[in-house]
């Protein structure tokens, strides 16, 4: 039968390159680092997960809105999707700074996207092809995902 032996560095070494953080370049303005979901203490992660589903409630309620628009010039359908859309870059880019790294990484990202609610959703998509809260398992195969459940996964930013 054969060894099989190995260090405590390598296992370090496997998680910071599942783990580590995401660095974003930002053109001149140089480059943000996000912290993993799981790397985060376990109080922001709750925060966080709180921050996603005040999301989510509030792109159905602007989806319902526009749904029950009967297509004229609703002016309070269009005040709703104004209201909805401020409010979730607000949030996004509260949970940016949950995740940042520091101050200043949050303060750099949030410049850069302008306010932009498509960019700070793209920016959170590809943060969560790499960081999904829940999973930090040892197995890698694991049948439940929790993609689309977690703020480090993509909140969707469509109507």
């Amino acid at each position: 039968m054969s060894e099989f032996t190995f260090t405590l560095e390598d296992v370090k070494q496997s998680i910071e390159e599942q783990y580590g953080p995401v660095v974003i370049g930002l053109g001149e303005a140089g480059t943000a680092t996000l912290i993993q979901a799981v790397r985060l203490p376990d109080a922001t992660q709750d925060k966080l997960l709180a921050m996603q589903a005040r999301f989510n409630e509030i792109r159905k309620t602007a989806s319902e809105v526009a749904q029950t628009s009967d297509g004229e010039d609703d002016e309070g359908a269009s005040t709703a999707a104004r209201d909805g859309k401020k409010q979730s870059v607000e949030l996004l880019e509260e949970m940016l700074t949950l995740v940042a790294k520091t101050d200043a990484d949050a303060k750099r990202i949030i410049k850069a996207c302008n306010h932009d609610l498509l960019v700070l959703g793209g920016v959170f998509q590809r943060y969560g092809k790499r960081s999904q809260l829940g999973e930090a398992s040892a197995s890698s195969g694991s049948s439940e995902s929790t993609a689309g459940q977690s703020p480090q996964t993509s909140p969707s930013t469509t109507a």
